[in-house]
């Protein structure tokens, strides 16, 4: 036993130390090595696919346990009947998640790659804000110019339309597009009146 979980000894060398922090799930199950039942439980970590082997016959089992029972107490003390039992289940989660198809990766690998996932989003939400204001200043440059040309005053009503459906679409977001819309008004009217 260690102070936060526990190490295996092979040998008279650690072969395996587990911090109960980082247990994900313990598994018991029933092996059959040589006719004998064995009762035996499967630690696995966040980070693996494997699970560390502990049997009843290994050194130190019964203050595994307890230390088990302490680190863990939803664990039932019972847990062993329905194994050890030659016709109960011959596995069971006794804690944590069980591992399949559907949640091999640890929940804090997929937080992790969730708030990646979101930043990128942001990136991309800020970067295309960035472009449909240059473009909106642009647009507006452009039907400014324009209008100073001709007596065309239903041009700046246009643009707005124009540019508050694009913008509106694009963004999905009424307060971006109202600022584009600002932008392209503002660059509209400055371009017409510097062209007067």
């Amino acid at each position: 036993m260690t102070e936060k979980g526990f190490s295996l000894i092979d040998g008279g060398q650690a072969a395996a130390e587990f911090d109960w922090i980082h247990v994900t799930e313990i598994v018991a199950y029933r092996r059959d090595p040589e006719g004998e039942d064995l009762l035996c439980l499967g630690f696995r970590a966040a980070a693996s696919r494997n699970y560390v082997e502990v049997d009843e016959e290994t050194d130190g089992y019964s203050k595994l346990l307890a230390a088990m029972y302490e680190a863990f107490p939803a664990i039932s003390r019972d847990w062993w009947q329905d194994i050890a039992q030659p016709l109960g289940t011959n596995r069971e989660t006794i804690y944590g998640m069980a591992m399949s198809e559907e949640n091999e990766e640890p929940a804090a690998s997929k937080y992790l790659k969730s708030l990646s996932l979101q930043k990128k989003q942001s990136r991309l939400r800020r970067r295309l804000l960035l472009v449909m204001l240059s473009a909106a200043v642009v647009f507006g440059i452009i039907l400014g110019l324009l209008s100073a040309r001709s007596s065309g005053g239903w041009l700046v009503i246009v643009g707005c339309a124009i540019q508050f459906i694009v913008s509106t679409a694009v963004l999905r977001r009424i307060k971006s597009a109202a600022l584009t819309l600002v932008l392209f008004a503002v660059s509209y009217w400055l371009a017409a009146f510097l062209c007067r």
